[in-house]
């Protein structure tokens, strides 16, 4: 996620939206990550936060973020 360990909850959070928005819904907006969420959290804790964010396994949450962005990559390569 190219961020601090505190940082990953919101940049997570900001990944899925972008994914819901680009894939999902077919939206054309372009992809980019830019917001920094601080998150004061223990690393047990974050990853239970990301694993929340993503609805899924905490052993899956590297997957989960891969599959979005090459789903990402693949919608907008679409258009």
């Amino acid at each position: 996620m190219n961020c601090k360990s505190n940082q990953i909850p919101g940049r997570v959070e900001e990944l899925f939206t972008k994914w819901k928005k680009i894939v999902k819904k077919n939206s054309t907006e372009t992809f980019e990550l830019i917001s920094i969420v601080e998150c004061e959290d223990s690393d047990d804790k974050i990853i239970s936060k990301v694993a929340g964010i993503l609805n899924t396994q905490p052993e899956n949450i590297v997957k989960t973020i891969e599959r979005f962005l090459r789903e990402i990559y693949e919608k907008q390569k679409q258009s």
